[in-house]
């Protein structure tokens, strides 16, 4: 329903606007939202942070938990953090799975 300006929303350095929804946002209803962020070379990873609407009003709920995988290669993924629904529920607008400095592709 919130189509945002497709994938590239995700990593185009607009934060959304926490007091309202609209184009700086992407919402979707259904399966797991999977993205693959590719930095392009590898690089030091400590954390991951993604900003969530939280508009209950309007039927637009956070996510019920985040999971952080990375890769060196694109193909063999292992998690690096999850925050899980209580987690997810104190964070707010601003949610960060923090780790151990890692090296990321």
């Amino acid at each position: 329903n919130y189509p945002g300006n497709g994938a590239a929303t995700l990593t185009d350095g607009i934060r959304g606007d926490l007091r309202r929804y609209g184009k700086d946002w992407i919402g979707f209803q259904g399966p797991d939202l999977d993205a693959v962020v590719d930095l392009g070379a590898p690089a030091t990873v400590s954390s991951v942070t993604i900003d969530v609407f939280l508009g209950e009003g309007s039927w637009i709920h956070p996510p019920k938990s985040v999971e952080v995988l990375l890769s060196d290669d694109g193909a063999s993924f292992k998690s690096a953090g999850t925050l899980g629904a209580d987690a997810v529920a104190a964070g707010g607008n601003v949610q960060t799975v923090a780790f151990e400095p890692r090296s990321a592709r």
